[in-house]
């Protein structure tokens, strides 16, 4: 008496954060905002690139500077994107 895990987990397109998203920009409202797909991935390339730069500029000065600026590198990638997205797209 094996149930399929779908059973117990009903797969949902419509969940409550594309909700959020649809009623957000039906509304022009700018006090809630639920990010994209394509903005989380703008996001996630940006950590991603920032955070490579930020650990090759710091892995010449030593261990602990390249962790420090792999930080700040992730920080500075996630800002470059979020702007990319709002000046372009």
């Amino acid at each position: 008496m094996t149930q399929q895990l779908s059973e117990f987990i009903p797969l949902r397109i419509d969940t409550p954060c594309v909700r959020l998203n649809r009623i957000h920009r039906a509304s022009g409202s700018t006090t809630l905002y639920v990010a994209t797909r394509m903005e989380k991935l703008f996001w996630l390339i940006g950590a991603t690139v920032g955070g490579w730069l930020g650990w090759w500029l710091g892995e010449q000065m030593g261990m602990m500077a390249a962790v420090i600026l792999s930080a700040v590198g992730t920080g500075v990638g996630i800002y470059l994107a979020y702007r990319i997205i709002n000046d372009y797209f």
